[in-house]
């Protein structure tokens, strides 16, 4: 859906190149579409749907997380809401007298490690996984409760274990904003054996993927709980995404 005013074939060119770009790197086709100019938007809104084929015994779902499995988490929480934070707020981060070499790190971060889950995803399907669930809105805490609400179970999880980049901590204390809340395409949770978990940390670790042992699946009755220092608490679904603070 393209605004009244300020669509015109360069910018139509741009989107389409970029879709392009986008597909030729995960080898998948556009299909089909529809494109518009459309009334009361300001800015380009592009959705789009991924559809695919699996084998029936290779599907990993979200639902299927077994008691005592551990909960591994793949590259660090919060990537795509490090990299908002710093495209939304770069004026006023400036303002604060943020250097520019951290500015554009965090900005790029979306290209580096990277919004798309799809190499690791794949590289995790090697193994015996028992579920497997990417990170989004309302951050890692938000896709632990889908997890085990879709696997009918509770989860122990310890806080100290979750891999946050520097970047993400240093604005994150900026703008008061929790990072496991936080917005986090490009990281994902999966379940496994201890055995398989172990096996899943030395291939990702030789091809120098970030991959953390952050919990552990546990009976229905006990619950989600979170191990913060020396308490242990639990916890809900978020009720919003911290990223909407910061508008």
């Amino acid at each position: 859906m393209l605004p009244e005013r300020k669509t015109d074939f360069e910018l139509v060119e741009k989107i389409f190149k970029d879709i392009d770009r986008a597909c030729k790197e995960l080898d998948v086709s556009v299909v089909g579409g529809h494109t518009e100019v459309t009334p009361g938007i300001s800015n380009p809104i592009v959705v789009g749907t991924m559809i695919g084929e699996v084998e029936k015994e290779k599907l990993i779902t979200t639902s299927q997380a077994r008691v005592g499995d551990l909960i591994l988490l793949v590259k660090p929480v919060a990537i795509e809401g490090t990299a908002i934070i710093v495209r939304e707020k770069e004026k006023e981060l400036r303002k604060r007298r943020y250097k520019d070499n951290f500015i554009k790190r965090a900005q790029s971060l979306i290209f580096d490690p990277g919004i798309s889950i799809v190499k690791e995803a794949l590289l995790a399907s090697k193994f015996d996984v028992h579920a497997m669930h990417d990170i989004t809105e309302g951050g890692i805490l938000a896709a632990l409760w889908e997890l085990s609400f879709a696997s009918k179970c509770g989860m122990i999880v310890f806080e100290d274990k979750i891999p946050i980049l520097k970047e993400c901590k240093i604005l994150c204390q900026e703008f008061n904003l929790d990072p496991l809340k936080l917005i986090g395409s490009g990281s994902f949770i999966l379940t496994a054996s201890e055995k398989e978990a172990l096996e899943i940390i030395k291939l990702f670790t030789k091809a120098k993927i970030e991959c953390s042992v952050i919990g552990e699946i546990q009976e229905k009755s006990f619950g989600l709980k979170i191990k913060r220092g020396n308490k242990i608490l639990k916890f809900s679904y978020p009720k919003r995404d911290e990223i909407t603070k910061i508008f």
